[in-house]
C-alpha cells in the first residue's frame, strides 16, 4: 500500500508479510523461538549476508521491522516508490529464507538479554494473564525464558510454518471467528471504560468512577481489557496501583465488572467511541497495514473501515447483553506483577556493614557431593526440617570447617542415655582410633570413612550408609544424632592467640629446635637456678 504525509511532498510505500509463526505454535521444547525469530530478523539468509541486507536497505532509504504476537510474525518494509521493488527482494529473503547461522544467533544474545530486562510491567502482567488462562498454546510467553537464552539454534528455531490443531479453550471471549461477538465485546469494552481520552486526564467511565470512589484521592489507573484471538478471547480490566490499595482497586473493579448496567445511552456511547477508534486507526499507514495483515492471515478476508463501521451500527443491544452474559458466567483469572523499588539513603564506603560471605554451593566439583547438595536443597525446601538445612549448610563447608571425627568420640557420644539404635550422622570423615578396643554395633552415615574405621565398624556388626540412603530412611532427621569433629583440634590452631610467654597465654610457640640442649626459658626463673 502507499500513503503520503500531510504537508510533505514525499510519498512512501509499505509492504507487509505475515505468517502463522506466533508463540502459540511453540512446543515445550522450543519455547521462545518466535522471540528469537523476531530478534534475528535480517541476519544472513540463503541469498544475502547480514551486511548485505543492512547495507542495501540503507542504500535505497528503506526500513525493515519485525513484530511478533501470539499468533503471527510480521515483516514490514517501508521505503520510497522508485526503489521499492529492490526492497521487496530483501523482504522475501528475510521472511522466508532464513538460515540462522549459529555464530550470528550467538552474537545477538546481548540484545536478547537487553530486551528481557526492559519488558514493561503492563506487558509482563498480560503475559502472565494469558499463561493463567490458557497455560499452553495462547498461554505461551511472547518472550524467551531466561533459562533458555542461548539454547536456540538453526535446529530449534522453526524455519517452516506450522499450525497446531485448535482445541476447545477454557476462555471463550471475543473470538475473531465470530464477527458479531468480536464487535459486541469491543463495544462492551468502551461501555465499561477504555481509559482516559486525554493524556493524564480522568475518565467518566463507570469502571473509573467505581474505583475512584473506593480509593479516594490515591493514585491509580484502570482500563477495560478486550483481547481477541482467532478462536478465543479475554475480557476484563487492567489496573495499576500502589501495593497498599491494590486489593481495594481489584475488588471495586470486579464488583463493577459483574454489576454493569447497559442502558441505551451507554450502548450508544460505546458504539460512537469504537467507531471513532476504528476511523482514527486508519489515518496512520502502519496501523492500517497491520489491520489488513491481521484480517488476511487470521480471517482469510479483508474488511474495509467503512464496512466495519456499518457492522458496528448493526450490533443490537441483545448482542451486547449476550456478550456481557458470557463475561458474568465465565471463569475469573487473576495475574499480578509487583515492581519493587529500592530507596538507597547512602553508600557504605568503608564496607563496615558488609554482609559476610556465605557459601551457597560447594567449591568441590565432586559429582556425588553436587548431587547430595541438590537432594538436600530439595529436602530443606519441601520438608522445612532444620536437620536438612544443617546438612545442606555443612555440605557447602570447606574441609577446615568439617574436620574428621574419631571412632572414640562417636562411641563416647553414642553411649549417652536414649541413643541406642539411633543413626550417627557425620558430614565429614570418620577416622579410626586405636585407643579404643571394643566398638559397639553402630549405624554411621558419613561422607567418607577411612579403611580401618570402616573395617572395625563392619566387624562389630554395624553398617555404614550414604546420605542418599539416609534421605530414604530419615527424610526429616528423626532417630538420628548429628555429630562433627572439633574444629580447633588442628595443629595450626594451637599457635593462634596471645603471644607465647605473655601472662595467661597458652599459645604454642613456633620454635626451630625442641632438644634438651637449647635454652627455652625467658628471664630469671627458679628453673634456671635464680632466686628472688
Amino acid at each position: 500500500m502507499s500513503c503520503s504525509t500531510p504537508g510533505l511532498a514525499i510519498r512512501s510505500e509499505k509492504q507487509l508479510e505475515r505468517s502463522r509463526a506466533g508463540s502459540r505454535n511453540e512446543t515445550p521444547q522450543n519455547i521462545g523461538a518466535s522471540h528469537v525469530v523476531r530478534v534475528t530478523a535480517g541476519l544472513t539468509n540463503k541469498n544475502s549476508s547480514y551486511f548485505g541486507v543492512t547495507r542495501n536497505l540503507q542504500q535505497i532509504g528503506a526500513s525493515l521491522t519485525t513484530t511478533a504476537d501470539r499468533e503471527v510474525v510480521s515483516y514490514t518494509l517501508e521505503g520510497l516508490p522508485n526503489t521499492f521493488d529492490i526492497g521487496l527482494k530483501y523482504l522475501a529473503d528475510v521472511s522466508t529464507k532464513q538460515v540462522f547461522k549459529p555464530w550470528e544467533v550467538l552474537d545477538l544474545l546481548p540484545r536478547l538479554k537487553y530486551e528481557l530486562a526492559g519488558i514493561p510491567p503492563q506487558v509482563r502482567v498480560l503475559d502472565l494473564l494469558n499463561k493463567a488462562a490458557y497455560r499452553t498454546g495462547l498461554g505461551n510467553t511472547l518472550f524467551c525464558p531466561k533459562r533458555l537464552v542461548g539454547n536456540h539454534n538453526s535446529e530449534t528455531v522453526p524455519t517452516t510454518l506450522r499450525k497446531l490443531p485448535v482445541h476447545d479453550k477454557p476462555f471463550s471471549g471475543s473470538s475473531l471467528a465470530n464477527e458479531k461477538d468480536a464487535l459486541a465485546f469491543a463495544i462492551l469494552r468502551y461501555i465499561l471504560g477504555a481509559g482516559p481520552s486525554i493524556k493524564w486526564g480522568g475518565s467518566p467511565s463507570p469502571l473509573y468512577k467505581s474505583v475512584s470512589e473506593a480509593v479516594g484521592g490515591l493514585p491509580f489507573a484502570v482500563s477495560a481489557l478486550n483481547v481477541s484471538y482467532s478462536d478465543s478471547g479475554l475480557f476484563g480490566f487492567l489496573a495499576s496501583a500502589p501495593p497498599q490499595i491494590a486489593g481495594q482497586v481489584v475488588e471495586a473493579a470486579v464488583k463493577q465488572l459483574c454489576c454493569l448496567s447497559l442502558t441505551p445511552a451507554d450502548i450508544a456511547r460505546g458504539k460512537a467511541q469504537l467507531k471513532a477508534s476504528v476511523l482514527l486507526g486508519t489515518e496512520g499507514g502502519t496501523d492500517l497495514l497491520e489491520d489488513i495483515g491481521n484480517q488476511a492471515v487470521l480471517l482469510g478476508k479483508v474488511t474495509s473501515p467503512s464496512q466495519v463501521v456499518a457492522a458496528i451500527d448493526g450490533i443490537t443491544s441483545a448482542d451486547i447483553n449476550a456478550a456481557y452474559k458470557k463475561v458474568t458466567l465465565g471463569k475469573l483469572t487473576l495475574a499480578a506483577y509487583v515492581c519493587i523499588l529500592f530507596d538507597f539513603q547512602g553508600i557504605d564506603i568503608n564496607h563496615k556493614y558488609d554482609r559476610k560471605v556465605r557459601r551457597t554451593k560447594p567449591k568441590s566439583q565432586d559429582v556425588y557431593l553436587r548431587l547430595l547438595v541438590k537432594l538436600y536443597r530439595f529436602l530443606a525446601r519441601r520438608t522445612k526440617a532444620k536437620f536438612n538445612k544443617i546438612i545442606l549448610k555443612r555440605l557447602f563447608m570447606s574441609k577446615i570447617n568439617r574436620p574428621p571425627i574419631s571412632l572414640a568420640r562417636i562411641v563416647r557420644l553414642m553411649k549417652k542415655p536414649g541413643r541406642e539404635g539411633l543413626i550417627t550422622v557425620v558430614v565429614g570423615t570418620v577416622t579410626d582410633d586405636q585407643r579404643i578396643f571394643e566398638i559397639p554395633k553402630l549405624t554411621v552415615c558419613a561422607l567418607r570413612a577411612t579403611e580401618k574405621a570402616r573395617a572395625r565398624i563392619l566387624k562389630a556388626g554395624g553398617e555404614i550408609i550414604t546420605f542418599d540412603q539416609l534421605a530414604l530412611r530419615a527424610p526429616t532427621g528423626k532417630k538420628t544424632v548429628l555429630m562433627q569433629g572439633r574444629r580447633n583440634a588442628r595443629e595450626a590452631v594451637k599457635h593462634f592467640g596471645l603471644a607465647p610467654g605473655v601472662p595467661h597465654s597458652h599459645t604454642k610457640p613456633y620454635v626451630r629446635s625442641k632438644g634438651r640442649k637449647f635454652e627455652r626459658a625467658r628471664g630469671r626463673r627458679r628453673s634456671c637456678g635464680y632466686k628472688k
